[in-house]
């Protein structure tokens, strides 16, 4: 009965440790779900016509397929794409893997007209729809360009 008893522990023990082995090994929910986008221009506040420098940093987890940012609601701001830069970082420890990648998107921005922009963007990471952590804030001073302050509405009539 004791050879018995000592084969049954030795089997529990063996089972535990795969079962934990295969625990360790699976990324966890937060880990896998965790995606992280920030959005910050280099100046908040510039004249009419000037540009200034968009940056729009998407971190995922653990190889998520992440898509372009989508602007929303961009009148009276031109939004030109400057490049894209990308990073991953991998980290081991405890049996278990984990991966961060990193893309940076960079925009020129520049405002027809003189007020106050909310940049609204979005992004796609694995199909679902993501927002920043805050949204930039474009403030414009100055007068509006020449073209843009006397240009008539489409289809409207001289007077």
């Amino acid at each position: 009965m004791t050879a018995s008893l000592t084969r049954r522990r030795s089997l529990g023990l063996a089972l535990a440790s795969i079962a934990s082995f295969v625990v360790a090994s699976l990324p966890s929910p937060a880990q896998a779900a965790e995606v992280e986008i920030t959005a910050t221009l280099s100046e908040t506040e510039v004249d009419v016509g000037q540009g200034v420098l968009l940056e729009v940093e998407i971190s995922v987890a653990n190889g998520q397929n992440v898509g372009l940012p989508r602007f929303a609601g961009a009148v009276g701001l031109t939004i030109q794409s400057r490049g894209v830069s990308s990073g991953m970082s991998m980290q081991f420890g405890g049996g278990s893997r984990s991966s961060q990648k990193t893309k940076t998107y960079s925009y020129v921005v520049v405002a027809s007209a003189p007020g106050e922009y909310d940049i609204d963007l979005e992004v796609e990471v694995d199909g679902k729809m993501y927002l920043p952590t805050s949204k930039p804030k474009l403030v414009v001073g100055g007068e509006a360009a020449p073209d843009q302050a006397i240009a008539p509405a489409a289809g409207a009539v001289p007077t």
